[in-house]
């Protein structure tokens, strides 16, 4: 039987749109599949909630309480590359409610996309406003972390403890953020700076009577550690540790030199005027932490008086020259 002309129009015409509809769907399927192994962490990056099965690479993974992520901790094997926990707040309207965790969502992800191939990074929600503000909340009484503001960012040091506190708007920082994630090829390379540590009055005198004034030499008055957290136990102490010390290595002279100073082990032994450091006269301990700078031919020390959050301050006061001897 021969096909009509207005035959072979119909059958060209259903090939051409059956034809359009096959490439269409495959084109959507691609852009699926590719927004499904992509995030804004960064190229290489996966993210997945707990219980998926975690991918080959480096890649970020969501708790959505305190237990979830007690249990993925209890389990993880460091052995395999470092883990980071991030403390954000819930979501509300399709963002954090939290203000200060939706300025730091950008940068820390910028710097994990830059991390080491093995890093993970656990983002743990606390849940609403009313759970946060709860004084019993876990996040704020488990040794785990204890803190008492967001967003936080530490490091997994294992056995359920961690280190290296980064708090509110020193997330922000994207030197900060790489310092902490080891970022191989950082914006701003690490220098050599010596760094000491003393624990005691005696120590500390020696130091001083010692110093001839031909470098720079900073003294930075903190708590000691706590038992459970093995954390600075005075929380403005361990929320400044890091980028004090950060800021030294990068920015201070060359040949400078910070010398970290452990006032007292227990909060109960720093509230004692008898204590070592709170009875010595010879340095006014105004507060923990306080970050000073011993001046030449024993003119006064020279405190940093600004908040330790003010990027700008904090480098500013390790990159002032050196006095005339």
């Amino acid at each position: 039987m021969r096909v009509k002309p207005s035959q072979r129009v119909t059958l060209l015409t259903l090939f051409r749109v059956s034809l359009a509809v096959l490439v269409t769907c495959s084109l959507m399927y691609m852009v699926r599949m590719y927004a499904a192994t992509t995030s804004d962490a960064g190229p290489g990056r996966q993210e997945l909630r707990l219980g998926q099965a975690p991918p080959l690479a480096s890649q970020r993974v969501h708790a959505a309480s305190f237990d979830e992520a007690i249990a993925y901790l209890s389990d993880v094997d460091l052995d395999a590359g470092p883990v980071y926990i991030l403390v954000m707040s819930g979501m509300r309207g399709g963002d954090y409610w939290c203000g200060d965790c939706r300025n730091v969502k950008v940068p820390v992800a910028a710097a994990f996309a830059k991390a080491p191939p093995a890093a993970r990074l656990l983002e743990v929600s606390v849940g609403t406003s009313p759970e946060w503000r709860d004084v019993s909340n876990p996040f704020r009484t488990h040794s785990l972390l204890r803190i008492n503001h967001i967003p936080a960012l530490l490091e997994y040091k294992g056995h359920l403890k961690t280190t290296n506190l980064v708090l509110e708007k020193f997330a922000t920082d994207p030197e900060l953020l790489e310092y902490l994630f080891r970022v191989p090829e950082p914006r701003v390379p690490i220098g050599a700076r010596d760094k000491r540590e003393v624990a005691t009055v005696d120590a500390l005198n020696a130091m001083v009577d010692a110093y001839d004034g031909s470098y720079p030499l900073y003294l930075f008055f903190v708590s000691g550690h706590d038992s459970d957290t093995e954390r600075l136990w005075c929380p403005f102490c361990d929320s400044a540790l890091l980028p004090v010390v950060y800021y030294f290595e990068h920015y201070a002279a060359k040949d400078a030199a910070l010398v970290t100073v452990t006032t007292a082990s227990t909060y109960d032994e720093w509230q004692d005027p008898s204590s070592p450091f709170r009875a010595q006269t010879r340095i006014k301990i105004s507060g923990l932490p306080m970050l000073v700078r011993v001046m030449p031919n024993a003119a006064p020390l020279k405190e940093y008086t600004q908040f330790f959050e003010d990027r700008t301050h904090l480098v500013q006061f390790f990159q002032e020259p050196q006095p005339e001897m």
